[in-house]
């Protein structure tokens, strides 16, 4: 009984956290290769679409054709697309950047995983994808990889589905 307790109360924490995290307003600001800098207020009134990659990870890599095919594919007014790398390694982004050709902005997070959001967020590993709304808030911290058969559903659970 103990332990049932403990887990619902760890459950309960979790989900309180959740909460206060799709309460809360965010904001951040990464440069992109050029050095102009984005912020996620840029976009307000829209929804901002987020993955977290580097240029050394397998996995992230893998995703990038799945999500260029969803951009390329689905065009909706209301979601802008954003690779934040966390790379340290500026020139390794770059070359990534120029041999994968994602879509969408691209900007670099200098501080990694130390950054306050990838803290706030619990990004300790990716690829890693994530939905703020047109607010600022925080919609969806754990979507589906773009290769899944439900990532365009859970897209447009959240979004809407008007395709323009």
């Amino acid at each position: 009984m103990k332990k049932l307790m403990v887990a619902v109360f760890v459950l309960f924490a979790s989900m309180l956290s959740q909460v206060a995290l799709a309460d809360k307003t965010h904001e951040f600001s990464f440069p992109d290769r050029d050095g102009k800098i984005h912020k996620l207020s840029d976009h307000k009134g829209k929804y901002v679409l987020v993955d977290f990659w580097a240029s050394w990870c397998v996995p992230c890599r893998k995703e990038t054709p799945h999500l260029k095919k969803f951009e390329e594919d689905n065009h909706y007014e209301n979601l802008v697309v954003m690779g934040v790398s966390m790379d340290e390694d500026q020139d390794a982004w770059i070359d990534a950047m120029d041999k994968d050709k994602p879509k969408g902005i691209q900007v670099v997070c200098e501080e990694n995983f130390d950054h306050e959001l990838a803290v706030e967020l619990d990004i300790y590993a990716i690829p890693r994808f994530v939905l703020f709304g047109p607010n600022g808030e925080l919609v969806d911290g754990e979507l589906p990889a773009p290769s899944s058969d439900n990532f365009k559903s859970t897209i447009e659970k959240h979004i809407g589905t008007n395709e323009h």
